[in-house]
């Protein structure tokens, strides 16, 4: 018996997330891990970890200057991050 059409693990792996409803989900889920990536390690630590609903991510801090810092570039973190990502994931971000 011959087998002739063949697919790595990952293909198939790529082919069920993009035929499930998990998609949207995963995107966010990679929206938080480069979150770091783009505002730097040490920045990124003094703020609690995103979460993401939406399109909206949500960040505490408890920094008031830090918060009021990070609201101004707000856009620019959001446009960063989606480029990174190749696609519109975040639309807004909140700082609280």
């Amino acid at each position: 018996m011959q087998r002739i059409d063949y697919q790595t693990i990952g293909d198939v792996m790529r082919s069920i997330v993009a035929e499930s409803s998990f998609g949207p989900q995963l995107d966010e889920v990679k929206a938080i891990e480069c979150w770091p990536q783009i505002v730097g390690k040490e920045l990124s630590g003094r703020m609690g970890r995103p979460r993401v609903s939406r399109g909206i991510m949500t960040i505490v801090t408890r920094h008031a200057p830090l918060r009021q810092e990070m609201m101004m570039h707000r856009t620019s973190l959001a446009r960063a991050i989606n480029q990174m990502l190749g696609k519109e994931v975040i639309k807004e971000i909140i700082f609280r």
